[in-house]
């Protein structure tokens, strides 16, 4: 009787870690030149940024961090100081994150989500957009006028069509 209460327990225990397990969703990976910074794990949620979990970074940079798995697809981000790589999980998927200090927000590879590469390419197109309008700001060659125009094409023709984000002073012929 003693053996059969002993295996009726593992089984449940068992069946219960599998079930766990498998409703769970997984974000690990490595942030190199990051020993001592403390690693955020957040939701972005409609009511703002949510502190869900973080780790202090030793000088290999491992992390995992763990969440239930959501109903539909939500946000997240990993953190350190002001750098951020944007998150998108829909199911019990295994996101892994590779990145460096202190550019881990802009240069970073993810595996395991197509959502999570689409947001990269969406998050360098905007870098790219932002860094062509503060060009284009910091020309002192241009006129107001001539700034605004430049910047409503970038953002309604480059930006939208295809993604070519690049701002070049006009050349002189004179």
């Amino acid at each position: 009787m003693k053996k059969m209460i002993c295996a009726m327990a593992a089984l449940t225990m068992l069946a219960t870690a599998c079930k766990d397990k498998g409703e769970q969703f997984e974000i690990n990976g490595r942030i190199a030149e990051a020993d001592g910074k403390t690693l955020y794990f957040e939701a972005v949620t409609l009511n703002g940024i949510e502190a869900l979990d973080s780790t202090r970074l030793d000088e290999d940079g491992q992390f995992c961090f763990q969440g239930t798995r959501p109903f539909n697809p939500e946000f997240y981000r990993l953190r350190i100081d002001r750098q951020i790589v944007n998150l998108s999980v829909d199911s019990t998927e295994t996101i892994h994150v590779e990145a460096e200090l202190p550019d881990m927000g802009t240069d970073y590879e993810v595996e395991g989500s197509g959502n999570c590469q689409t947001l990269k390419e969406i998050n360098s197109k905007l870098i790219a957009l932002q860094q062509s309008i503060k060009d284009i700001a910091n020309d002192k060659a241009l006129t107001l006028g001539e700034q605004e125009r430049l910047v409503l094409h970038l953002v309604l023709h480059l930006g939208i069509r295809n993604g070519g984000i690049t701002y070049r002073t006009p050349v002189n012929n004179s």
